[in-house]
């Protein structure tokens, strides 16, 4: 929705004319407009983008409004040079989405009067004609090469587009020098706010109803919103909670209700000018819930557009929907046949006491108390003219009518937008390192967590020196063998890496497509883990920790351990996770008990496998927990004291082999990490 008068203001402005009837209006935005707080209320109701800024961030910057500051240079319009915090750099590029001339290409109309359903732009020029080259909202916020819409001129490409914001992301991860990363890092977030806002306006009925709104007398929501709406939820933390609250949903939410691609969550195709899809979206019904422009154009009027039967020629006028029907969504045949049902007390401009006749929406999607008030001639005649139209008049300007439409429309468009937060961040990783001591290589074990299958990607791995100056490893140095390009949800594959002496953290980065169905974000999309070494422990034993050849209990020597007792302090660590071996050998499965003595608050604690020849894990448990990988784990919320697990690594088959286990606790640990964890690797071999 163009909830800023300047966007007309700019309009008219930037085309020099037309200014003697409009009045003096200015050109320049203000800044704390509606689309500012509903990408707001979406970040904080998206666990993707907490999450995301958390590991790139970090945590302890949330909520992320006042730090880190990320410059950019030169700065964009409204940012000051010493550069802004991550949010804030999301909220104002759906702030500027609004700039002449972008706002002509913000309208998404569904066209369902046939069989043939279609999509287009705005075509609507009753109110001021219309430059060329008007695309949907959409097209313009995902599709290369298009360029802005100006009067009488073209414009430079769209340069804050979805593929753009993903651009950006991937370089936040791989250049080199730390500040370029963190401008790379804020562009992605503009660039990103900048499609959240063509999103939010398909909460404007009139942009996916085709209806020009130019001339500030006809703006009816957006001039509720902008000076109604707006202030009235700034009067208070309790009122801007109520008027644009959070509605966190999750990606497991809108992936069971069918959304698997961008485009989704604008139009999934689903409503076809039946009222059948508004109904079942309305109940909740499993996967049929609507993308935002079917939400929108099929259940609100707008300014031009309103209910069908004012149309004489459906087939032709470019304001006709078949829904919301007048006659078959509304009570208006209750209200025509007893008039004083709908007569409710309201205001008209200048705070003046009033009553009108409400209509409300009581069927054909959600319920509506006042959608829209009848205006004198539809309030006096209700004679039917025509098989198909009434001459009834009706409006959704009134101030009980747009409260009822804010009240709807906005959380939607925060839902909506926190979904499309989740989605963008949606790629997950796993990792689970093992730091070779010595020369040798070190190990990298790497879990798909996101829920769907990796496609036609790859990994990069690089490390950051003290100054943050980053550095990615090439092969021999970082190598993934048996990685065939593919990775489905909640398998892992195996990395070899030369750890760097100098290296005080290293980021795995996967850039591919994260999902099958997505051509928009087909091969771009990306996900990332951090791994810190100083937060990795690793213990060495002299022998086998568990022997296959005999029989009985094998004998081992942890660093820095005598007998069975370990001094953690001594080795660096938080507290002391051992393992002790079993019975193995002569074919038989080998045994043994994970032990944790320490004093910290542990969650998720994890035992991982890793083996060379055989093909899986598959068989190793945990007090019943079999195979168990990266992200698959067991609670252990005690602060202190003693957990001891049995565990059983299967007969090796004939086969010799080296397992190695990895024991993880994930934070809270006793330094407040958050996300970090202490690590022991443990590593033995297996033969015939």
């Amino acid at each position: 929705m163009k909830s800023l008068d300047h966007t007309t203001a700019s309009r008219l402005c930037g085309a020099g004319i037309l200014l003697s009837l409009l009045g003096a209006l200015p050109c320049k935005a203000h800044f704390k407009t509606l689309h500012p707080l509903i990408t707001e209320g979406a970040a904080f109701s998206s666990d993707g983008i907490m999450a995301f800024l958390g590991d790139v961030a970090g945590a302890a910057n949330y909520p992320f409004t006042n730090a880190p500051r990320l410059a950019a240079q030169p700065p964009p319009g409204g940012f000051p040079a010493s550069g802004s915090a991550p949010l804030i750099w999301l909220e104002n590029g759906s702030y500027w989405e609004d700039k002449l001339p972008r706002m002509a290409d913000h309208f998404y109309t569904i066209d369902v009067r046939s069989s043939q359903r279609s999509v287009y732009g705005l075509t609507d020029d009753e109110e001021f004609w219309l430059p060329g080259g008007i695309v949907d909202s959409f097209t313009w916020a995902t599709v290369q090469g298009i360029p802005g819409v100006g009067y009488g001129f073209r414009t430079d490409a769209n340069v804050f587009k979805w593929q753009d914001a993903r651009t950006y992301e991937y370089a936040a991860f791989t250049n080199s020098a730390k500040a370029d990363r963190e401008e790379k890092l804020a562009w992605a977030l503009y660039a990103l706010g900048h499609v959240l806002h063509l999103n939010q306006d398909l909460t404007s009925p009139d942009h996916v109803r085709n209806d020009e709104h130019v001339l500030p007398s006809k703006k009816y929501i957006e001039n509720y919103g902008q000076y109604t709406y707006l202030p009235a939820a700034m009067a208070s933390p309790a009122a801007r909670a109520q008027m644009f609250p959070q509605r966190p949903r999750g990606l497991a939410y809108w992936r069971a209700n069918g959304f698997n691609k961008l485009k989704d969550f604008w139009d999934r195709g689903v409503y076809t000018g039946s009222p059948a899809a508004l109904n079942a979206d309305a109940v909740s019904q499993a996967g049929s819930k609507l993308g935002l422009g079917e939400f929108s154009n099929g259940n609100f009027i707008g300014e031009d557009a309103v209910y069908r039967e004012y149309f004489y020629y459906p087939l032709t006028d470019i304001h006709y929907f078949p829904f919301p029907s007048l006659r078959h969504s509304t009570d208006f045949n209750l209200t025509a046949a007893t008039i004083a049902g709908g007569v409710r007390p309201t205001f008209l401009p200048g705070e003046i006491g009033a009553y009108r006749v409400f209509i409300s929406k009581v069927t054909d999607g959600v319920f509506v108390t006042n959608h829209s008030v009848l205006l004198h001639t539809g309030v006096v005649r209700f004679r039917k003219i025509s098989d198909s139209s009434f001459f009834v008049s009706s409006t959704v300007d009134d101030p009980q009518v747009l409260t009822n439409y804010h009240s709807i429309l906005i959380p939607k468009a925060i839902e909506y937008s926190a979904g499309i937060l989740d989605y963008f961040f949606r790629g997950k990783l796993g990792v689970c390192p093992s730091f070779a001591a010595g020369q040798g290589q070190s190990r990298l074990q790497i879990q798909n967590v996101s829920g769907t299958s990796f496609q036609a990607g790859a990994f990069h791995l690089l490390w950051d020196d003290s100054t943050g100056n980053r550095t990615e490893l090439q092969p021999p140095d970082f190598t993934t063998p048996d990685y065939n390009g593919a990775l489905a949800d909640g398998a892992t594959t195996t990395a070899r890496f030369t750890a760097q002496n100098n290296a005080v953290s290293y980021t795995l980065v996967y850039q591919g497509s994260v999902g099958t169905s997505d051509p928009v974000d087909a091969d771009i999309a990306v996900a990332s883990a951090k791994i810190l070494p100083n937060r990795w422990g690793q213990l060495a034993w002299g022998t086998p920790f568990i022997s296959a050849t005999g029989t009985g209990t094998a004998s081992f020597t942890p660093s820095g351990a005598t007998g069975a007792s370990f001094d953690a302090a001594a080795s660096g660590l938080d507290d002391f996770f051992g393992v002790f071996p079993g019975s193995g050998g002569g074919g038989a499965e080998n045994t043994g008990t994970l032990s944790y003595r320490g004093n910290a608050l542990c969650c998720n604690l994890h035992l991982v496998c890793d083996k060379d020849t055989i093909d899986s894990c598959a068989g190793v448990s945990v007090q019943g927990i079999n195979g168990l990988y990266v992200g698959q784990s067991f609670n252990y919320n005690e602060a202190g004291g003693t957990l001891d697990l049995p565990f059983t690594i299967p007969d090796t088959q004939g086969q010799t082999d080296t397992i190695s286990v990895y024991v993880i606790c994930e934070a809270p640990c006793t330094d407040g990490e958050s996300g970090q964890a202490v690590h022991v690797h443990i590593s033995g071999t297996f033969g015939p």
